[in-house]
């Protein structure tokens, strides 16, 4: 059997999705233990949900985007929440490597609780940087955290559909 592209309009011959809760189900049967209204894949060890078909294994989230939007992502499916299963509409977006990257929480050796702004030691002022750039040190915490907003606030439009 040739491997054909996946349109959205096979996709919904196969599968029905809930973009209320994020959640794909079968509409026919795959095997004799794949039944129609059957939960669509499973849990891949990265922690996205992953539904096999047309002999290959596609994120739940692109094929979210092919059922609602016609079309797979360019680049990524970014999810707001950042909780990799959550594939409500609501929740996704498709976006560049880069401002997929922005939306990823505190690291574990951030000293601040704020992405973007580390205290420093040797000086003992809060440090701003972003991107490689460096804006600055500042003795009050609220200040940073404000250059800090504001230097990041330029760079959100890059998401796909908002610009």
């Amino acid at each position: 059997m040739g491997k054909k592209k996946l349109t959205q309009k096979r996709l919904k011959e196969l599968l029905r999705y809930d973009p209320e809760t994020g959640e794909m189900v079968w509409l026919v049967a795959r095997s004799n233990i794949i039944k129609p209204g059957d939960t669509a894949g499973g849990l891949g060890s990265d922690g996205y949900w992953r539904i096999r078909t047309n002999n290959k294994l596609y994120r739940r989230a692109r094929l979210a985007f092919l059922y609602m939007e016609g079309y797979f992502p360019e680049h990524q499916v970014d999810h707001w929440n950042r909780v990799r299963i959550d594939d409500r509409w609501v929740n996704l977006r498709h976006a560049t490597h880069a401002c997929n990257m922005q939306n990823r929480g505190v690291q574990v050796n951030n000293t601040s609780g704020v992405t973007g702004i580390r205290w420093r030691k040797k000086g003992k002022k809060w440090r701003v940087r972003y991107r490689g750039i460096y804006y600055g040190s500042y003795q009050d915490f609220t200040q940073a955290f404000f250059v800090n907003k504001t230097v990041r606030a330029k760079f959100l439009t890059c998401f796909t559909g908002e610009d």
